[in-house]
């Protein structure tokens, strides 16, 4: 979504941020659904690991994602860039 949005024109922004809600909504549901203990993967990695690192990974996607959308002169790589100098500012906060 966020390449066809980076290559998208302007006239379609409009059609394009509904599909991205919609995969949005899709991804957030099937994550929720699919978050049980009796899941395998889950069980061997370690029910400390999926709470910090799900929510975690999620977390930084969206900021990627909602930083990434047109219409704010913000690039992708930018974006992530942002988000990296987020995660650092932080990381030197907590140690």
């Amino acid at each position: 979504m966020l390449l066809a949005l980076s290559i998208a024109k302007p006239a379609h922004y409009s059609v394009l941020f509904v599909v991205m809600g919609v995969t949005l909504a899709y991804h957030l549901l099937s994550t929720w659904e699919e978050t049980h203990r009796e899941q395998t993967d889950l069980q061997k990695t370690g029910w400390g690991f999926v709470w910090v690192f799900l929510p975690t990974a999620n977390l930084l996607m969206l900021l990627v994602i909602l930083t990434a959308l047109p219409n704010d002169g913000l690039s992708t790589e930018r974006s992530l860039r942002f988000v990296w100098q987020d995660v650092l500012m932080v990381w030197q906060v907590v140690i």
